[in-house]
């Protein structure tokens, strides 16, 4: 289970790359069976402050917002929101009649509306985003896990997410769901994936399979479960670039893929 999740400081943590030669899944990150995710505190928690963080209700050990989010609820923030909820519900409608967006020129036009006004408030909400944000997830591990003598109950996920440029609302949707993380836990070990199950605020699905070939579903990679996809998520434990990428998993759309969230670092 995950005891907490917070978005780092750009410079925070000296991380060793995913593929490390002490990993057991190389490119991944992972030990090497599948423990439960620990409950999550809030995004951009400032370092001094993570300690005190333990339940997604909490806003900082002194009570006081960190930074970046204590521009929400500020008019430009909130005028920013709700642009991106009425495209948000525009492209949900489009999706439901069955139209291909991915070629149709309507769809893609709403949807690229869409990822303009989710990066405004990507910046407005989070911050600059000329580097890619990092999000840590502390781990907590099972005894049944082989090497649970050797290395304990506690361990951490860290993870890079995707280029806002290339997929704005998956990468927004996911900031969402660690700042309002309830709980999860890596339930599955799928052979090519390691599936997680989580609890936020965000209780919907993504409202279009949002891709960019430029970030395919590589070894190490992210990517949420489902079509539509999300708010459960996978941990690509080998290439699935064909197994969930474009005209994957049904035989409708050959451009239809699993979204993806970002890449596996420590």
């Amino acid at each position: 289970r995950m005891r907490q999740a917070g978005l780092l400081q750009q410079g925070e943590a000296d991380l060793h790359p995913a593929g490390d030669s002490s990993d057991p899944h190389p490119g991944t990150g992972l030990r090497r069976e599948t423990g439960q995710k620990k409950s999550a505190g809030r995004v951009m928690m400032p370092p001094e402050r993570k300690a005190d963080q333990r339940k997604s209700a909490d806003v900082g050990g002194s009570g006081q917002m960190p930074p970046v989010l204590s521009r929400m609820g500020t008019p430009e923030e909130q005028a920013a929101a709700k642009k991106q909820s009425d495209l948000d519900s525009e492209v949900r409608t489009i999706k439901a009649t069955g139209i291909i967006m991915e070629t149709d020129e309507h769809s893609l036009e709403v949807t690229g509306r869409l990822q303009d006004a989710t990066r405004e408030l990507i910046k407005l909400r989070y911050g600059d985003y000329s580097e890619n944000f990092r999000i840590k997830f502390d781990l907590e591990f099972q005894p049944t896990i082989p090497d649970f003598a050797e290395r304990g109950k506690d361990g951490t996920l860290v993870i890079e997410l995707a280029p806002i440029r290339l997929i704005p609302v998956s990468v927004f949707n996911f900031l969402e769901i660690a700042r309002t993380w309830k709980k999860g836990a890596f339930h599955r070990n799928a052979g090519h994936v390691l599936q997680a199950m989580s609890r936020s605020e965000v209780t919907r699905s993504m409202p279009f399979q949002e891709y960019s070939r430029e970030y395919p579903h590589k070894k190490g990679t992210i990517g949420y479960a489902g079509r539509p996809s999300g708010p459960e998520f996978y941990v690509s434990i080998e290439d699935n670039s064909r197994n969930h990428g474009p005209g994957s998993q049904q035989k409708k759309n050959p451009n239809e893929a699993d979204c993806i969230i970002g890449t596996v670092i420590q």
